[in-house]
């Protein structure tokens, strides 16, 4: 679970404006040209990446995670030609503690138009994984910037 008290949260809007505003998808590398040149025309420079916790609440889920994560693997890779997951450990300080909890990356590597048009329907995912979990939000990385997704309230 992501505490509002330890991390910013955003609205799906903020998200959307603040990568809409910048460069038409917004996050990309000042050396583009370079890598664009390098893999071609229509090249997949950039990378979403949405963590599934495994918590539902504070109680440990990994079921609810296990179902989860297959279904953002199945999203993944029909929106963006495939994807890649792994487990990691997710941590934040909560009153002088760490807490620690099992979490899913499900990444994909993505062409800008597959992003611009995709991502309203990510952040849409998350909501709904954040909710279904009782999450606080739900971290969700573009091109190396986490962002941190509330469920619908």
């Amino acid at each position: 679970m992501i505490r509002r008290a330890h991390v910013p949260v955003i609205a799906t809007a903020s998200l959307c404006f603040a990568l809409g505003a910048m460069s038409g998808v917004g996050l990309l590398a000042p050396d583009r040209a370079s890598r664009s040149a390098a893999l071609g025309p229509g090249g997949r420079d950039h990378r979403v990446r949405l963590f599934v916790p495994g918590t539902v609440g504070r109680e440990l889920a990994s079921d609810a995670q296990r179902e989860w994560s297959r279904r953002v693997v199945a999203d993944f890779t029909a929106r963006f030609g495939g994807s890649t997951s792994f487990p990691a450990e997710g941590s934040w300080a909560d009153a002088g503690s760490v807490i620690r909890e099992p979490v899913i990356v499900v990444e994909s590597s993505a062409t800008g138009p597959e992003l611009r048009r995709s991502l309203p329907e990510v952040v849409r995912l998350c909501q709904e994984l954040g909710a279904s979990m009782r999450q606080e939000a739900v971290a969700l990385e573009v091109d190396g910037i986490l962002w941190f997704i509330k469920p619908p309230d």
